[in-house]
């Protein structure tokens, strides 16, 4: 059976960051720009964000520096942002600076047509493309690219260009990956997935191949197999070996009452000829469904033994307010801290207005400041179309390699098909997949470790969580 924590903690599943960076060099604090004014408290109408701050911890963690601020410059009828720039901070100068502008096109207000972005080039003061993203007519990309942008080299020093290609239904079977390459600055192959599907429209097979220069060679392949209520049971992980299929990894998910209680992730030993236990995490559970803690575990060969655990908090609203991730010490054999993630919401729409992680310092035993973002969201009246700001599914697990379930909320369990669109956390849109009305599993793993946004649309609305893959 489940465990449930009888104590009543409201709240649904949100970020976890379980790895750290190394610390960022301390510069100079300057004080955060006035933040656009004139919020009106309509509750049953429209909030978008006008413009975001992000912040950087400085000083030992003390303070708070302000390097960049998005601000949205124009929208069409139905809302959706047409232009919008970035403005990045000079702490030597002590001035800001236009350092991104952003356009967007659409077919008829709502359907976006063309995203494109700009970075500036300050060496000779001129604009480059650095995105560029089409979609066809039901509004899902066809291709997708970015490049990364030095400001320092003043050059591109990567990037990523994706064609997405769809079946007669609709359905993303194709996606072909180019790399940037620098050195004549142009777009290379990379590697390519195949999806196929299984009756109800879940991924049942994906196989990934990549260029050696000459021809496309096999790399991976991942099945799936679900239970008879269409929650993921298995995902098979196996490497082409040059002359056949060799397993790798095996996940496997166990239920109780339709939650997700337990994960286990296995590796297969050649040597031997059978998998043998690597890890697993337990989940446990609010009375009302809600996660209350993950708690990961490692097998050192005879035993499963503590790594890390992630505690959630939550408000009246079953949004996220806190997640608390620490590690298992076994010198002191207790749980420390490790990282503080926290959320606050805009009063009237709900959105989210601020999202701040903080690190822990063991030494001085208290939380430093690391990263935050503020969003300021003013009222516009309908018909404007939702921003990707609303929580209405939930994430399993979280973090994960890539392998996950969907848990929707009940409007969005009704729909029928679903989009779901993946972004790299400063816009970039890495991936797009349609998801089957009942469709609960879904595998990003060929995405490398880091974070993501999803972005889900189903119907008119529109809803956003954030994705940790680890490594």
């Amino acid at each position: 059976m489940l465990k449930i924590i009888t104590e009543k903690i409201t709240f649904t599943t949100g970020l976890l960051l379980l790895f750290i960076p190394s610390l960022i060099a301390q510069i100079q604090f300057e004080s955060t720009p006035p933040p656009i004014s004139g919020i009106e408290n309509h509750s049953k109408d429209q909030y978008l964000t006008d413009s975001s701050y992000f912040y950087s911890g400085v000083q030992s963690g003390t303070r708070w520096y302000n390097n960049r601020i998005f601000r949205v410059a124009q929208r069409n009828d139905a809302g959706n942002v047409i232009q919008a720039f970035d403005h990045d901070h000079d702490s030597l100068a002590n001035t800001w600076y236009l350092q991104r502008k952003y356009e967007g096109s659409f077919l008829n207000d709502t359907i976006r047509k063309v995203w494109l972005s700009w970075v500036k080039n300050r060496q000779n003061n001129t604009w480059l493309l650095a995105d560029s993203i089409h979609f066809n007519v039901h509004g899902e990309p066809t291709i997708s690219w970015y490049k990364t942008w030095d400001p320092v080299a003043n050059a591109f020093v990567g990037g990523k260009l994706s064609e997405f290609l769809y079946d007669e239904s609709g359905i993303l079977h194709l996606t072909y990956n180019h790399y940037y390459d620098t050195t004549d600055q142009s777009w290379e192959r990379d590697n390519y997935e195949v999806v196929f599907y299984n009756q109800n429209n879940q991924d049942s097979l994906r196989q990934i191949f990549y260029w050696n220069g000459l021809s496309w060679i096999k790399d991976q392949q991942i099945s799936y197999t679900y239970t008879p209520k269409l929650y993921l049971a298995e995902a098979l992980q196996k490497s082409w070996n040059g002359v056949a299929w060799e397993n790798d990894i095996k996940w496997a998910y166990i239920y109780s009452d339709e939650l997700l209680e337990k994960t286990y992730t296995y590796s297969w030993q050649p040597d031997l000829g059978e998998w043998m236990n690597s890890r697993h995490s337990d989940y446990e559970y609010n009375p009302d469904g809600t996660t209350y803690r993950i708690t990961d575990y490692f097998w050192d060969g005879a035993d499963w033994l503590n790594t890390t655990r992630k505690t959630y908090t939550y408000n009246a609203n079953q949004q996220p307010e806190e997640i608390l991730n620490e590690f298992w010490s076994f010198g002191s054999e207790i749980w420390k801290n490790v990282s503080l993630n926290t959320y606050t919401y805009h009063t009237a729409s709900g959105n989210r207005e601020e999202y701040t992680f903080y690190i822990w310092n063991t030494e001085s035993e208290r939380w430093e400041n690391y990263y935050r973002e503020h969003h300021f969201q003013s009222f516009y009246p309908s018909p404007s179309v939702p921003e990707f700001s609303r929580q209405d599914f939930t994430i399993f697990p979280n973090p994960s390699k890539g392998v996950f379930n969907l848990e929707f909320n009940d409007e969005q369990t009704g729909a029928n098909e679903k989009l779901l669109m993946v972004y790299t956390v400063d816009g970039k849109l890495i991936k797009t997949m349609r998801l089957a009305a009942e469709q609960h599993a879904v595998n990003l793993s060929g995405l490398s470790p880091g974070i993501y946004r999803l972005a889900l649309k189903s119907g008119d609305s529109f809803s956003e969580q954030l994705l940790i893959i680890g490594q």
